[in-house]
């Protein structure tokens, strides 16, 4: 089964047990019965973009008093 990122809530609004043991096991199920759908992940370079823009906007509201 090849690994992928889900949304935690779309997986917490499905009924059924969910304890530390058997999360595993469980969201393997999910993905088996299709139930649970893969999460967009932008590729890298898109990502390291979105950092940067987030650093820059965190820098000028600090530089900015917080606003």
């Amino acid at each position: 089964m090849p690994v992928m990122l889900v949304n935690a809530r779309q997986a917490r609004n499905i009924t059924g047990r969910k304890t530390d043991v058997s999360d595993a096991a469980w969201l393997a199920q999910l993905v088996a019965r299709g139930l649970l759908r893969a999460s967009f992940a932008p590729p890298e370079p898109v990502r390291q973009l979105r950092d940067l823009i987030r650093a820059r906007a965190s820098a000028c509201e600090h530089s900015l008093g917080g606003v």
